[in-house]
């Protein structure tokens, strides 16, 4: 016969609350290790996202993306009838389409284009931190809520 001791972390509160079974142990003192671990992490993982932000906020304060601006399209006269719109007329709204066409996809590179430098300067702060390669990821765009709490809860005896 054995006990199990089961970690659970929680945080949240009324409808956003959550709860994780992490892991178990066979022995208190195991999970207490283990429990005290996860608060050590929680506590640089509660740093480090101050520190994210900060950087942001920063990056953000250098300018933000500047959006080209899409063309007007031109109004036609309320009641013009079919036979009154002319081929110029047509011509002139698809060719403002097509330029407000390549300014989205000039705007969406833009985009990407700061976001893939944010992203760089959180890893470049990342690496001076000494976070592992693997726990990047994690980091990156999301919005870390710092809120878990840990627990052992024992689940009884398994024979």
């Amino acid at each position: 016969m054995t006990d199990i001791y089961v970690i659970v972390a929680s945080g949240g509160q009324y409808d956003d609350a959550w709860q994780s079974n992490i892991g178990y142990c066979t022995s208190m003192e195991q999970a207490e290790v283990l429990k005290d671990r996860l608060v050590c992490e929680n506590k640089r993982d509660v740093e480090l996202h101050r520190k994210i932000q900060k950087l942001k906020g920063e990056i953000f304060k250098l300018g933000p993306i500047v959006y080209e601006k899409p063309i007007d399209l031109p109004k036609w006269k309320n009641g013009l009838g079919i036979d009154q719109i002319t081929d110029a007329m047509k011509n002139e709204r698809s060719s403002i389409m097509i330029k407000n066409q390549i300014i989205a996809a000039h705007n969406e590179e833009k985009c990407t284009a700061y976001n893939n430098m944010v992203d760089d300067k959180i890893i470049e702060m990342l690496v001076a931190e000494n976070v592992p390669n693997d726990r990047h990821q994690t980091y990156l765009g999301y919005n870390w809520l710092g809120d878990a709490s840990y627990s052992i809860e024992p689940l009884g005896l398994i024979s």
